[in-house]
């Protein structure tokens, strides 16, 4: 649990937050119960001298003039086009922006493109877990330092088939299913029918241990894995024990799979990631507040050296916490952290 809480301090202090916001990151970070993370932190942006959370896209100042290259976590390709990209290019023509893939044929995410960070592959890096302290070390041995920003809150949403008759789950069954202890719907209130634990590989079964099993034990080998998305909720969709999960933002306009409600470790007080009222909308109160037990921040990752890359890192920071970029994210299926 140290281990956890100091990740969130060193993340807040990085991104040149204030007190108040490190607080908030140390009482949202939720409880650590047999190994699954209750909560991610909460998180609130707060002004700095170089973070200064304007009104709109073209209110940001000091965005430089030149071609930047970016890479990371694959939670932000819904960010990487559309009407958030087409307004920075609207207002800041000369601030071009070009997703870079990891060399040598390495799957993109978090790590990769903290890693072509490090070594200069690219301008700025987008984050969906803090960094790690290996990651902080090698930049210090080069001579610099990393710093990380968060933009935005993403909710794991775990779904079924739509007629399973399941009505939540709590963070230690799920734990339990991915890591291959339950294997039955019987287990955990549901029909006698087997458990089909599905995810995709190798991004998304990373993610599950670290959010989820959090280095107690690896995924049961019980559990499929596939290609994408696309053929994860496929699987779901057609087998009536399988269960899977990915970021709410690529399941929430679904209409082949359910999405359901999680609970705390030991509880069954479930809150569903979506709205009740409108199922295509995101429960953004409870992502925000963390009363929903399973998110993540969305971070920017700068490079710290005074160059150019520096300063862009910082105005697409700025760019994304703007109210106008808050809006194109909350619109993305995240949550804003103003």
């Amino acid at each position: 649990m140290l281990s956890a809480f100091k990740s969130c301090i060193q993340l807040a202090v990085a991104s040149g937050c204030r007190l108040n916001l490190v607080l908030a990151l140390v009482v949202g970070i939720g409880w650590l119960v047999g190994g699954a993370v209750e909560a991610a932190p909460a998180a609130r942006a707060a002004r700095t001298p170089d973070i200064a959370l304007v009104a709109s896209v073209a209110a940001v100042e000091d965005v430089p003039v030149g071609q930047f290259r970016y890479g990371g976590s694959t939670a932000f390709a819904p960010l990487r086009s559309g009407g958030l990209m087409q307004a920075i290019e609207r207002s800041h023509p000369g601030f071009a922006l070009r997703y870079s893939e990891p060399p040598g044929g390495h799957e993109p995410g978090s790590a990769a493109g903290i890693a072509m960070l490090l070594a200069g592959q690219i301008s700025l890096a987008q984050a969906s877990r803090p960094l790690a302290p290996e990651e902080r070390a090698r930049a210090e041995t080069a001579g610099f330092a990393l710093r990380q920003v968060p933009v935005a809150i993403d909710a794991i949403a775990f779904f079924v088939h739509p007629d399973l008759p399941i009505a939540g789950l709590s963070l230690d069954q799920l734990q339990a299913i991915f890591a291959g202890r339950l294997r039955n719907w019987s287990q955990v209130g549901g029909p006698n029918l087997a458990i089909v634990p599905v995810s995709q590989a190798p991004r998304a079964a990373d993610l599950v241990e670290r959010l989820l099993l959090k280095g107690d034990s690896r995924l049961g080998r019980s559990v499929r894995l596939t290609r994408d998305i696309t053929e994860l909720i496929r699987q779901v969709a057609t087998q009536k024990g399988a269960i899977g999960f990915a970021s709410a933002a690529e399941v929430l306009p679904q209409r082949s799979v359910r999405l359901i409600a999680l609970g705390r470790s030991h509880s069954q007080q479930y809150v569903l990631p979506f709205d009740a009222a409108a199922p295509g909308r995101l429960n953004r109160e409870a992502v925000r507040s963390g009363t929903y037990p399973l998110t993540r921040l969305l971070s920017v990752v700068i490079r710290k050296d005074g160059s150019l890359a520096e300063k862009a890192g910082i105005a697409y920071a700025n760019l994304l916490l703007s109210s106008e970029g808050q809006r194109w994210i909350e619109k993305t299926g995240f949550v804003g952290v103003r």
